[in-house]
């Protein structure tokens, strides 16, 4: 994690054929075992996970 100078909120959204938070039975696409969403947001940062189509186009994801 690189410390800055801001508190603006983290926006992870997956790549191609990627998954969200509630999916693939609590393996996490941010970390693997780990959970690198929550340990974010442990350290107090805003973070949102986004979850779209595993194919879905750049337009559907901006």
């Amino acid at each position: 994690v690189i410390f800055a100078q801001n508190n603006y909120p983290i926006v992870l959204i997956h790549g191609f054929m990627g998954w969200g938070e509630d999916e693939m039975g609590g393996y996490n696409y941010w970390g693997g075992r780990e959970d690198y969403s929550q340990m974010l947001r442990d350290q107090g940062h805003t973070v949102f996970t986004v979850s779209v189509g595993p194919v879905s186009s750049n337009w559907e994801r901006a």
